[in-house]
């Protein structure tokens, strides 16, 4: 989206060039990144809504391009494990993100489960 509206105003965006946008990735066979492509649109235009440098967004009744997605059914192997296990301290940027990541891993959460995690009495 960078490329086919660099140098753009925001508020210029009109709903018809953002379907087209959207359906051409659709059409070059990636409806998973139309769809991510969609979420970051909304979240943009609602960040410039909030901040007021739009008055709209063109994106506001848009449904998902790429359709309703699969679940993926994809486990770690038992080399993957071990890889990460004893490695993933190297491959953090910072040992706060390695703890989490270990924390996800040992616990079997998601991120977005454990982020909405609430503390009781806290």
């Amino acid at each position: 989206m960078l490329t086919t509206w660099n140098g753009r105003d925001a508020r210029t965006i009109k709903p018809r060039e953002v379907i087209d946008l959207l359906d051409g990735i659709v059409d070059r066979g990636s409806p998973v990144m139309a769809n991510r492509t969609a979420t970051y649109l909304g979240q943009m235009f609602k960040f410039g809504i909030h901040r007021t440098i739009v008055d709209d967004s063109p994106v506001k009744l848009l449904y998902k391009p790429g359709g309703k997605e699969k679940p993926l059914d994809r486990a770690l192997s038992e080399d993957e494990l071990e890889a990460f296990v004893h490695g993933h301290s190297v491959a953090c940027v910072t040992a706060q993100r390695a703890h989490c990541l270990m924390f996800l891993l040992l616990t079997l959460q998601r991120g977005t489960e454990l982020s909405a995690f609430e503390v009781v009495g806290m």
